[in-house]
């Protein structure tokens, strides 16, 4: 009987022992189930937000870099500009521009394609003398060597060579890549692609072209005035 009753005692005892553990490990399960999904969620929103800041950052620096290109771009206008009003004041110092009865035999190379062409142009001179046909660098050319030397950058003075208003380098500072002066060269009135070049149909409509343009060899930021006889009609 007290054998019997001891059993029976040890048994229920062990029983109670497996329920505890039981529950202990029932819940240190849901204990870990709920942190794993804790942490999967956090890790979700985390996620989400580290992907929030980047694109807010990602959206400033761009802001940033806009604004400065957009600073850049109106101060480098801003002295174009000015360089444009010098070089009409110095051109204006040297005389009207005229073409002359004497002529000048070319050999006009289109700046994009570089084919070449024969043209014979009347002379153009400013103040009666003839801009001539200066290549090399470490010479003067009358004007152009004037303005750059107050202003810098490059100046260029061009003649019409047609109707359809190709125009001309026919005193410049801009260099060929041998470092020759780049006069001879031309803006075809139509670019390669069949399009009207910007500036050139901005010239034939009497106004000033302000803007990016091919120059030779490279992109440059610009400003080209039309030259205008007595007549008001473009010449160069």
């Amino acid at each position: 009987m007290s054998l019997i009753q001891h059993v029976k005692t040890q048994s229920i005892r062990f029983k109670l022992v497996g329920l505890g553990l039981a529950s202990i490990l029932m819940t240190a399960a849901t204990m870990i189930a709920v942190g794993a999904w804790q942490t999967t969620n956090f890790a979700a929103v985390t996620e989400d937000q580290v992907d929030t800041l980047i694109e807010k950052d990602l959206t400033y620096v761009a802001q940033g870099v806009y604004n400065l290109i957009k600073a850049q771009d109106e101060s480098v206008q801003q002295t174009v500009g000015h360089n444009l009003n010098v070089a009409r004041h110095v051109l204006a110092q040297y005389g009207s521009v005229t073409l002359s009865d004497e002529r000048a035999e070319w050999n006009a190379i289109n700046q994009y394609t570089q084919a070449a062409n024969q043209e014979s142009l009347p002379q153009m001179t400013v103040g009666g003398v003839w801009l001539g046909q200066n290549h090399d660098a470490d010479m003067a050319t009358p004007v152009i060597d004037d303005i750059v030397g107050l202003v810098g950058g490059t100046a260029t003075i061009f003649q019409r060579i047609n109707e359809r208003g190709d125009m001309l380098r026919v005193a410049t500072s801009v260099l060929k890549t041998d470092g020759s002066r780049a006069i001879g060269t031309y803006i075809p009135a139509v670019d390669p692609g069949g399009q009207p070049n910007a500036v050139v149909s901005t010239l034939l409509n009497g106004e000033t072209y302000r803007g990016i343009a091919y120059v030779v060899n490279a992109w440059y930021i610009t400003a080209y005035e039309p030259i205008l006889n007595e007549r008001g009609i473009v010449i160069g």
